[in-house]
């Protein structure tokens, strides 16, 4: 090996020689290694370095980043979304840039702190010192530059926050923020303006800072060695302690940077300028400030703002005057224990403020479903369309729905599930409206104990009209066994009104059970009377009950939105529910037809999900859903339970005795029982029918699957699938194969022997 070298040392010589004859590099790097410091070598001593190796590691990825950035209102986002998700490794990218810049601000922090306790900020160091200082203030407008350039709702919300602030500086507030955001509202000049500044006058201004600081060091050096007792190069020690520091600073990055996964540093929903975002929190270095402020009432927002902050700079100014003296050095000490302290605290403070606010967090959570949300669009709708990601959320009934409910429909409606989880009205006093035209929802309105309860027609005038008092009478003096069967009867009714909404939760279910709602058809035609005041197919008219044709269906929920008063539904008895669509115009109408049809999907969980899951495991799930929503299930288990006690001991139950009826007989039992429902002779069927009153469920009771709208089903004979288990006979016949869910039955019979419409 040493013979290698001494082979190559003619070569190396000649190459050096050369680059030195030319530039004079190598003298200088000699040069260098020679230079002397005062003192011994300190890890303190590497923190200049390692501000610098930070600032070049923020440069070099900021420079990448800005090959993929796009600086536009409609493709800020969706650059940055690119860089993150679909580039290889940009998510890194992005982390490394994003915790090297605040990296920065920490290293100056206890690079300017530790100078002020060792007092090294003093003479011959005053110039360094400012340096640091000015180094800070523009390192935090590189932070507030670069944050609105993610353009997500959280930063252009703590943007306007941070430049709304300007109007209090008194008669050039309002041109400052003109200048600021280069327009009367944040958009495309907004960001423009932005980038500049985050990328060319405040990082060419550190840039500046940083050369100035090191000549002040090296110019501060010299008069500090003809006073130092010890004295020793920078090469080798102290220059390795500066690479150790360098490398502690790029792990911590790292480290930061691999912390969110691939997932990369938070990317919230696109920013909409229409829209407010509760949850705003400006950077961890300005919450203190943000905790300072808010204690302070508006009129006075310019002290916390902008005159206390500038005085505090004016006193770091004059520290190393002060420090020239001992009562002054131990004023500054105590002075910066004091506002570091103080900071933690407020800071602290607004934690824990947002911690325990359920309205941040509800707000919190609501940014990060939206968020999530936009992602699985962009991914799963082929990309982001030419008006930026900000449509598809716009245009997506889970995200938007909510948002029209709020603001429109929880006035008087509740959106709650069982455990109180959802939208809820401050005073309820209409339906409440989740799990829509699903089959316990509907069930509810023909269930005695709930069709008057606070969660239907309790809060509305129809808790004691004739629908009510029709469904409470038909239970009166029923024995235990009449009862039950009326139960199973009218979830019969409620699975084929279910049924008419054709709701994409529901298609397999209703294909599975297309005898059941053949059945229930039936019943709704004639055996329940409910045509007697209702429209139903072609049994029925308008005029003094809800149209039950197409009930809760897409169209049928867009027209009770649109009008509610209109003869098909409530006419003169409406109640209380606004028409908010009633012309032609839409600049007249509460609501556009874009959002009613919105608020009519996502009330009927329409909307659009990945698929997620083997057919196999979606059969289950539907399977699980069947289970919970049909009502007869638990019924029929008991029904079996009986069967084999009557296997065992068949004199012990002699009601059982009907089991040599046929099972196809929808009416097993003899005219004599009382079971059967009081017909329209007995009881003309009320007219009052749930009012749906545009209020959609926060969250609909069973999430929609990606399946083809019903609308687009095609249709078919009924699925040769079992009718409803009856009670009574002990041998029913076994089930027959399952059909395909892509065919459904004719949701609208004309009569008991409907006749299917074709298959497409």
């Amino acid at each position: 090996m040493k013979s290698f070298f001494n082979w190559m040392r003619p070569v190396t010589d000649l190459v050096t020689g050369w680059i030195e004859a030319r530039t004079g590099l190598c003298s200088a790097v000699k040069n260098c290694g020679g230079i002397m410091m005062p003192g011994k070598p300190c890890i303190c001593r590497a923190l200049p370095t390692t501000i610098v190796f930070a600032f070049i590691v923020q440069a070099i990825t900021g420079l990448f980043m800005l090959l993929q950035y796009s600086s536009g209102a409609q493709s800020a986002w969706e650059s940055v979304y690119y860089l993150q998700e679909m580039v290889p490794g940009g998510w890194l990218l992005r982390a490394v840039h994003h915790y090297s810049g605040q990296m920065i601000l920490v290293l100056i922090a206890i690079h300017v702190v530790g100078m002020i306790v060792r007092g090294t900020y003093r003479a011959p160091r005053e110039f360094v010192f400012w340096a640091g200082i000015f180094m800070g203030l523009v390192t935090l407008c590189l932070l507030l530059t670069g944050d609105l350039l993610a353009w997500d709702q959280n930063s252009l919300s703590c943007t306007q926050v941070r430049t709304n602030f300007l109007e209090l500086l008194p008669l050039i507030g309002s041109h400052c923020l003109k200048l600021a955001v280069g327009g009367p509202g944040f958009g495309h000049l907004a960001i423009a303006r932005f980038l500049v500044l985050h990328t060319v006058v405040l990082s060419g201004a550190f840039a500046g800072l940083l050369i100035l600081q090191a000549w002040f060091m090296h110019r501060a050096r010299k008069v500090e060695l003809h006073t130092a007792q010890t004295c020793s190069t920078i090469w080798p020690n102290q220059a390795w302690l500066n690479v150790v520091g360098c490398l502690i600073v790029m792990a911590v990055i790292l480290l930061l940077s691999l912390s969110h996964g691939t997932s990369g540093v938070t990317l919230g929903a696109p920013a909409d300028t229409s829209a407010s975002f509760d949850a705003a929190r400006p950077e961890w270095a300005f919450l203190g400030l943000y905790g300072f402020a808010d204690m302070f009432p508006a009129a006075l927002k310019i002290l916390p703002i902008f005159v206390i902050p500038g005085l505090l700079v004016l006193a770091f100014l004059v520290m190393p005057f002060l420090g020239q003296f001992k009562i002054g050095h131990v004023f500054n000490v105590f002075f910066v224990i004091f506002l570091l302290a103080g900071n933690a605290v407020l800071s602290f403070q607004v934690l824990i403020h947002d911690k325990h606010n359920e309205k941040h967090q509800a707000a919190l959570r609501e940014a990060e479903e939206a968020a999530a949300r936009v992602k699985v669009l962009a991914k799963s709708k082929g990309g982001i369309p030419v008006g930026g990601a900000l449509t598809l959320l716009r245009e997506d009934p889970k995200t938007q729905g909510p948002m029209i409910f709020k603001q429109h429909c929880a006035s008087c409606h509740d959106c709650v599930d069982s455990q109180g989880n959802g939208v809820k009205s401050e005073k309820a006093s209409a339906p409440n409206l989740y799990g829509y035209a699903t089959r316990e929802w509907v069930a509810g309105w023909l269930d005695p104990e709930k069709i008057s309860s606070e969660a239907y027609f309790g809060g509305t005038k129809f808790r004691s009209g004739k629908m009510a008092e029709f469904i409470e009478e038909m239970f009166e003096d029923l024995e235990d066994d009449e009862i039950k069967e009326t139960h199973e009867e009218m979830m019969t009714a409620a699975i084929a009104l279910s049924a008419q909404a054709k709701l994409t939760s529901q298609i397999k279910l209703d294909a599975k059970h297309a005898e059941r709602i053949k059945k229930g058809n039936g019943l709704i035609e004639d055996d329940l009377g409910c045509a007697d005041c209702h429209k139903f197919g072609n049994v029925g008219q308008l005029g003094t009950g809800p149209d039950l044709t197409g009930y809760c269906s897409r169209e049928w929920t867009i027209g009770i939105i649109k009008n509610p008063a209109h003869k098909r539904f409530y006419g003169k008895d409406n109640d209380r529910m606004p028409a908010y669509a009633e012309t032609d115009n839409e600049a007249a109408n509460l609501l556009t037809n874009s959002d009613i049809e919105i608020l009519a999907d996502w009330l009927r969980g329409d909307w659009f999900e990945p698929v997620v899951a083997e057919e196999d495991e979606v059969n289950e799930a539907d399977d699980d859903v069947e289970n919970k929503a049909d009502d007869g299930e638990v019924e029929k288990k008991d029904t079996e339970k009986d069967k084999e006690e009557k296997k065992a001991a068949p004199a012990a139950k002699p009601v059982a005795e009907p089991a040599k009826k046929p099972e196809a007989k929808p009416e097993p039992k003899p005219a004599a029982k009382p079971v059967e429902k009081p017909k329209a002779e007995t009881k003309p069927a009320p007219k009052a029918e749930p009012e749906p009153a545009a209020k959609p469920a926060e969250k609909p009771m069973v999430q929609a699957k990606p399946e083809p709208k019903p609308a687009k089903q095609p249709e078919s004979k009924s699925s040769p699938q079992p009718a409803e288990k009856p009670k009574t006979p002990p041998n029913p016949s076994p089930k027959p194969t399952e059909k395909k869910p892509e065919v459904k039955p004719a949701p609208q019979p004309k009569s008991t022997e409907k006749k299917p419409a074709p298959a497409k």
